[in-house]
């Protein structure tokens, strides 16, 4: 719960509701609570800085309220306009009695980014203005000095746009006068707006006007007991104020009767007499308090989404890590890597009468790959099959496509279980589709490079097994004098240059004379012992080099990256 955050939480839900084609009444709430939020801070921060500022005093009210009408009669003047049109004023209009500039500018700068202009400059077109300017009061004006602001109608269909002329206008007020006629008292709108300032706790004053002398005692009665229900607490002093229209020049002329006007001079000379800006010192915060859970709600509501996504992420990438132990690390007519390593042995050994076809199959290595298979392949009378290699990369390429589809299904399904958070499993299919290809070049690519980083580690195993043989001349010696001819070394290339099928090299002879006396030996064990590890490794390097190193990176980045407006974020609150 950091005050910090409220800017970034303003320009995301602005986006948000820009880029949906739906309002959503909830998140329109929440932005006025946070835009006057922001303000109130900045009035702290103002009455910190100036503590003397002029004496801020708002009209606010709904449609056809009064509000210009209460302005002109507090200043006793006519500066605020007037017109029986709903939602005539669009911009907030402060009027400063007996204030310097310097007085003033604190307050102007208290309102930037929005621009101060001249009443003369304002236009419909541009909202992000303000109107701040002295005048001359009458001489019956009802305050001495300070700065009476006239606020737009925070009710009319129209108020979206110019919302935030009211709500910056409210936080940045002393004391807030509550203009509402007969006709608007009970509307839902006015108690909205009661119920959102009422944590900065300003002092307020209601005044409720167009009543007809009847029905004064009925309505103040009917305000006050549903103040005191809805937001358990007395409601303020309530003046009314029966305005009667006249003229016909356009402007609406007050007929007070001596004792309402008597009563309004009195509210407001009681309110300035008693307020206090240090007792609204806390009253952001207060704000903050009170609404920092629907503000984050649909925030954390899409974070739980991405975690509920993370958890199916992980959940794939275990799926694809079983498949490919089952399909490819656990099937003998697959995986040769250990068979490999015994092949490596071969040439380690340097059997006697084969050392020269040894050397010859170095020297073939360099032969052009298809060659290579082809002798290999024609040496041992053996059908084409996939090599131990490609039918790895084989396996991989299904538990990749296994994993893609296995997100999207899960994607689409949760786009029909949480409506809430339907956008972010739009965003996460779209996400899927697009870069799909790409993903998989890429991991074809981390394919290739993981078996080549892979083959020392066989090298590596043959080497081992090689120093515990030396380690046992009587089985070395054995395994010299065992019945194998040059075909030892067409194994040998074969499984080099990828041309012998793991099915093949375990019937190979010169293997299983090798695999044989291994087993039957004293280092028995310790060949089962290389031939797990060698298994351990090469899951440990499918999972972490090619599942989470590629896969798992890249869909986790592109997660948290998708380009949507709708989106909420999932570093906002970071």
């Amino acid at each position: 719960m950091n005050r910090a955050h409220i800017p970034a939480l303003i320009e995301r839900y602005s986006l948000v509701l820009a880029a949906s084609n739906q309002t959503n009444k909830t998140w329109i709430a929440n932005l006025n609570s946070l835009r006057l939020a922001e303000s109130a801070f900045i009035k702290e921060s103002l009455n910190a800085d100036h503590p003397e500022h002029p004496v801020q005093l708002l009209v606010l009210g709904p449609t056809q309220a009064g509000k210009s009408t209460l302005t002109n009669l507090i200043l006793d003047a006519q500066p605020a306009g007037i017109s029986a049109l709903a939602g005539y004023t669009v911009h907030a209009q402060g009027f400063a009695c007996h204030c310097n500039d310097e007085e003033l500018q604190a307050v102007s700068d208290a309102y930037k980014p929005m621009q101060r202009v001249s009443v003369q400059d304002i236009t419909s077109a541009t909202l992000d203005s303000f109107v701040l300017e002295s005048i001359t009061p009458g001489s019956q004006a009802l305050i001495k000095k300070g700065v009476v602001w006239d606020s737009p109608d925070f009710d009319s269909i129209e108020a979206l746009g110019y919302r935030h002329a009211v709500l910056q206008t409210a936080a940045m007020a002393d004391i807030i006068i509550l203009a509402v006629s007969k006709d608007k008292y009970a509307d839902k709108s006015v108690w909205d707006m009661l119920a959102l300032l009422a944590p900065l706790t300003k002092p307020m004053l209601i005044c409720i006007n167009k009543l007809d002398e009847a029905d004064h005692q009925t309505v103040i009665s009917s305000f006050q007991q549903r103040h005191e229900a809805q937001l358990d607490k007395p409601a303020p002093e309530i003046v009314a104020i029966p305005f009667v229209k006249a003229a016909s020049d356009n402007t609406i002329q007050s007929k007070i009767p001596d004792t309402a006007l008597v009563a309004l001079k009195q509210a407001i000379q009681h309110i300035f007499n008693n307020f206090d800006r240090r007792t609204q010192i806390s009253g952001a915060q207060q704000l903050l308090e009170a609404h920092w859970q629907d503000w984050v709600q649909p925030i954390d509501q899409e974070n739980q989404a991405r975690k509920e996504w993370d958890a199916a992420l992980t959940l794939a990438l275990d799926n694809a890590v079983n498949f490919y132990e089952r399909s490819y690390l656990d099937d003998p007519n697959k995986n040769d890597t250990f068979n490999r390593a015994l092949a490596e042995l071969l040439t380690l050994l340097e059997i006697p009468g084969i050392a020269g076809a040894l050397s010859k199959t170095r020297n073939l290595v360099t032969w052009p790959a298809r060659k290579l298979l082809g002798f290999g392949k024609n040496k041992l009378h053996i059908s084409p099959e996939l090599s131990s290699l490609d039918q790895e990369k084989s396996v991989l390429e299904q538990a990749h496509q296994q994993l893609q589809n296995e997100l999207l299904g899960h994607a689409l399904l949760q786009q029909q279980d949480q409506p809430e958070n339907s956008v972010f499993w739009r965003a996460i299919s779209q996400t899927l589709r697009e870069n799909k290809q790409d993903l998989k070049e890429e991991f074809d690519s981390g394919v290739t490079a993981y078996q080549d980083k892979f083959q020392p580690r066989i090298d590596d195993a043959a080497k081992r097994l090689y120093s515990k043989l030396e380690q046992q001349p009587a089985l070395l010696n054995s395994l010299r004098a065992a019945r194998v001819t040059a075909e030892a070394a067409s194994v040998a290339l074969a499984v080099k240059s990828g041309g012998l099928a793991p099915a093949d090299l375990l019937v190979a002879p010169a293997m299983l004379s090798v695999t044989t006396l291994l087993t039957e030996s004293v280092l028995g064990q310790y060949m089962n012992n290389v031939k797990k590890e060698l298994r351990l490794e090469q899951q440990r390097m499918v999972k972490t080099q090619l599942l989470e190193g590629i896969i798992a990176a890249r869909l986790h980045s592109n997660s948290t990256n998708m380009k949507d407006d709708r989106l909420w974020g999932a570093t906002l609150l970071d």
